[in-house]
C-alpha cells in the first residue's frame, strides 16, 4: 500500500472522531460531497478513476477542495480533511513540490503556518470539485437532474424529466411508494432544487413536480389506488414565487377540495406567468378560428 493510500485509510478511520468534523469551513460541503460519493462503490470507482487519470492522489484532492475558497492554517486544514496535522504537513510537502500549494508564516501569529493554493492548484481543483458534485448528485438524483441543470445553464428554456416508471400503482401501492418510488423522487427533487440554489439560479428557473391526476382515497382489493380526478398536489420551487407555504386543503378523506380549488389551467398559467408567456394570448389559424394558449385558469394568487 502506498503512503498516500495509507494516509487515506487513516483519515477514513478518524472521520467519526475528528474534533473539526462539524466545523463550518470553506468548501467543506464539497469535501462531504466526495465522502457521500465514496459511499457508493460504483460512484467511488468512477471518481477514483478520474483522480488517477489526472494523477491527483485522493488526499491531495481533499486538501485542494478545502483550500479552494482561501488560505487556511495547517491545524485547521488537518481537521477539515479529517487527518492528523502531521499527516497533512507531509502531504503539503509533496503538494508544494508539485507546485499545487504555497505556505507562509502568518503575520499575526508567528506560530501559525498558512497554506493556500497556487494558480496551478486552483486550475486543478475546480474541475475536481465539479466532478465530485456531479458524482454526489448521481447518487442522490437518479432521474438525470444534473443534466437538467446543465441544460438550463446552457439556455434551454424548458426541460422535462420523467420520474422513472411504476407510478401507476393499481396494486401494491404502499410498498412500492415506501421502498422504491418516493425515496428516489424525494432525493431527485431535493438535489435539483439545491443544485439550482447553490448556483444562483433559484429565481431564474422554476421547478414544477406533479403527475397527471390524484389517486383514489379508497384502497382496492390489490392494496392499490386507482385514478382519481377529484384532487391532487403540485410542487413549485423557485421562479421568484413565494415559497415556504402550503396552499389549499381537501376534506378528511382527500376526496375533494374544501378551500378554493385551483384547476390545471391555474397551474399552467402560473408557469407561463413566471417565464414571461402571456397565458391570455389567442392565436388564430388560417380559418381565423381562435386557439387560446389556455382555455381557463389564472395564476395562483398566493404564489405570484
Amino acid at each position: 500500500m502506498s503512503r498516500a493510500a495509507r494516509a487515506d485509510a487513516a483519515a477514513s478511520r478518524q472521520a467519526s472522531s475528528s474534533p473539526g468534523a462539524g466545523r463550518p469551513t470553506p468548501f467543506i460541503d464539497d469535501y462531504l460531497a466526495y465522502l457521500l460519493a465514496r459511499a457508493s462503490h460504483r460512484v467511488s470507482g468512477q471518481f477514483h478513476e478520474a483522480l488517477r487519470a489526472r494523477r491527483v492522489p485522493v488526499m491531495h484532492w481533499r486538501v485542494m477542495a478545502a483550500l479552494r475558497d482561501g488560505p487556511m492554517s495547517i491545524k485547521t486544514l488537518g481537521e477539515v480533511v479529517l487527518a492528523q496535522q502531521s499527516t497533512v504537513s507531509k502531504l503539503l510537502d509533496r503538494m508544494a513540490d508539485a507546485g499545487l500549494v504555497r505556505r507562509k508564516i502568518a503575520t499575526h501569529d508567528r506560530r501559525s503556518v498558512m497554506v493556500s493554493l497556487t494558480p496551478l492548484g486552483i486550475r486543478q481543483a475546480d474541475p475536481l470539485i465539479e466532478l465530485a458534485r456531479s458524482h454526489e448528485q448521481s447518487v442522490l438524483a437518479p432521474f438525470g437532474e444534473v443534466n437538467a441543470r446543465r441544460l438550463v445553464e446552457s439556455g434551454v428554456s424548458y426541460v422535462t424529466i420523467q420520474a422513472g416508471g411504476g407510478w401507476d400503482t393499481h396494486g401494491d401501492n404502499f410498498n412500492q411508494l415506501k421502498t422504491n418510488l418516493l425515496p428516489k423522487y424525494d432525493a431527485a427533487v431535493a438535489a435539483l432544487v439545491q443544485d439550482l440554489a447553490d448556483r444562483g439560479l433559484a429565481n431564474d428557473g422554476l421547478v414544477m413536480a406533479f403527475g397527471e391526476f390524484g389517486r383514489t382515497p379508497r384502497i382496492n382489493g390489490g392494496a392499490g389506488r386507482d385514478h382519481w380526478p377529484g384532487a391532487m398536489s403540485v410542487l413549485f420551487a423557485g421562479g421568484g414565487l413565494k415559497m415556504g407555504q402550503t396552499i389549499g386543503e381537501t376534506d378528511t378523506k382527500a376526496e375533494y377540495p374544501i378551500s378554493k380549488p385551483y384547476s390545471p389551467g391555474c397551474v399552467l398559467s402560473t408557469m407561463y406567468h413566471t417565464i414571461g408567456v402571456d397565458y391570455r394570448h389567442v392565436f388564430f389559424d388560417q380559418a381565423r378560428r381562435p386557439l387560446p394558449v389556455l382555455n381557463e385558469g389564472r395564476p395562483i394568487a398566493e404564489l405570484v
